[in-house]
């Protein structure tokens, strides 16, 4: 009777969760849209013709600049509007073709919720209401969940964006002190055009930074040893069973960090750096439903 009641209760707040991250999704987009487009505006329009540099130093910041923009935007986009993944109806798929591929069904082969075959790695999202290939997590940022196929536009758009950041501190902060030391000196006065927009633009990408480092360091992580954020939780709790029956738990997608990594970013060399560039890089091999994968635990 209580764990009856218990697990209505439950469903219920995660349902209201759901709906309310689907209801805030495409207002954190439009934010995160502005506020690009505002720091954009305020380093062009207030803090480039302010920076001390000669013309043609000015011409390779502001290609720069525009470069890793138009990178991070098509990134960002590209999170956002690629399907993740879905497996294909239970009744439409041939089981016994999966089933030769990974030599296990693990009787999770289909999806209670939505009916669909569910392959290893994929989990059903409560907010997107769909079964999700290699699923890590529902993003509200750019209102999808990031999987298998949106995974490597999802890093790439933190790494152009962590990178933008540090370039807006470096070359904004200097006038931003000159602000502070300012209003120590004549209260209320804004000699600089633009400094609420200069203030506000540090605030942000600083803040935006240090999210950056833990969560952007959290996936480096994640890539280099095969992991989802889903796996992660689990592995732990597995790591800590095995460990009580004297065995070393080990993943059985992480193949090595380089092939790890040409599994998110596809088959291009690390040091080659054509994987950050999206739209020129091959994409991952593979179909998101069958993965390589080694043993789970050693003696």
């Amino acid at each position: 009777m209580w764990a009856r009641c218990l697990n209505l209760y439950l469903s219920c707040c995660f349902s209201m969760v759901g709906v309310m991250l689907k209801l805030l999704g495409p207002l954190l987009v439009l934010l995160a849209l502005s506020l690009i487009t505002l720091i954009t505006y305020t380093f062009f329009t207030y803090v480039l013709p302010l920076l001390e540099m000669s013309s043609s130093g000015k011409s390779v910041l502001v290609g720069t600049a525009v470069f890793f923009i138009s990178q991070m935007i098509y990134n960002y986009i590209k999170a956002i509007s690629t399907n993740p993944g879905t497996p294909p109806l239970y009744e439409d798929f041939k089981l016994d073709e999966v089933e030769k591929q990974n030599g296990e069904d693990d009787g999770k082969s289909r999806c209670n919720k939505c009916d669909r075959f569910k392959p290893p790695r994929c989990h059903h999202c409560s907010v997107c209401q769909r079964c999700v290939l290699k699923m890590d997590h529902h993003c509200p940022w750019i209102n999808n969940c990031v999987g298998w196929y949106n995974y490597r536009y999802f890093m790439l758009f933190k790494l152009y964006l962590a990178t933008l950041c540090f370039m807006v501190i470096i070359f904004f902060f200097p006038l931003f002190s000159q602000s502070l030391r300012k209003r120590r000196h004549a209260r209320g006065s804004l000699e600089l055009e633009g400094e609420p927009f200069v203030l506000m633009s540090v605030i942000v990408c600083v803040s935006i930074s240090t999210a950056l480092c833990m969560l952007g360091g959290f996936h480096v992580f994640l890539t280099l040893t095969n992991q989802t954020t889903i796996e992660f939780q689990s592995n732990m709790a597995r790591k800590s069973q095995y460990a009580k029956r004297g065995q070393v738990f080990r993943n059985p997608y992480n193949l090595g960090w380089s092939r790890n990594f040409q599994q998110v970013f596809g088959p291009s060399a690390v040091g080659g750096l054509r994987w950050m560039l999206s739209w020129w890089a091959h994409p991952p091999s593979g179909n998101g439903m069958s993965f390589p994968s080694m043993g789970r635990f050693t003696e």
